[in-house]
């Protein structure tokens, strides 16, 4: 009954993954917090087996608004460091080698499909815009609607899953990918 519920309305779904999720991520267990985002995320998986899907404009339209929120908050720290010298430059240099090392390390070791691995490289690196980027990139490969369907929803969900492992400080949990079963 549920189910069909948020199938059907499926901006219940969305207010419901934002109030529970935030919930959530605000109940602390010794030292781990996961924070509101990663509840959010967790939370909107779950309630996304419902089978609730958003309209592709409101799904842009809440991207945009997301990184414009991160961005704003981000940008006065990013100049405030400038100022600091090449430890930082030189420490997003290794970060980036890393990450992209351990995700094509990933990729290679459990045939993951593109949609997967650029979800595990979003959330591993905490890097929201690959998302978008991915979803654009993968939307233009002239594949069929199911599989680009099946693509961007393997985006998403390797994206929650490994963003809860990234190098995000408020998220304090381990994950781990899995195969996919796109064709």
């Amino acid at each position: 009954m549920l189910w069909h519920l948020l199938a059907a309305q499926p901006e219940i779904a969305l207010f419901a993954s934002l109030a529970i999720g935030y919930l959530f991520g605000s109940f602390k267990i010794g030292p781990i917090q996961l924070g509101g985002v990663c509840g959010t995320l967790i939370v909107a998986l779950i309630l996304g087996q419902s089978g609730a899907r958003m309209s592709p404009d409101l799904k842009n339209i809440a991207f945009a608004l997301f990184i414009f929120a991160l961005r704003f908050t981000g940008g006065p720290q990013f100049f405030a460091n400038i100022g600091r010298g090449w430890r930082y430059g030189f420490l997003s240099i290794v970060e980036m080698v890393v990450v992209i090392g351990l995700v094509l390390g990933a990729v290679a070791l459990l045939r993951l499909d593109p949609g997967t691995a650029a979800g595990l490289l979003a959330g591993a690196a905490t890097e929201s815009a690959v998302v978008g980027t991915a979803s654009e990139a993968i939307g233009r490969l002239g594949l069929s609607a199911a599989d680009t369907a099946c693509l961007q929803a393997n985006i998403v969900t390797a994206y929650s899953v490994s963003y809860l492992s990234g190098s995000s400080p408020s998220c304090c949990s381990r994950a781990s990918s899995r195969r996919s079963s796109c064709a």
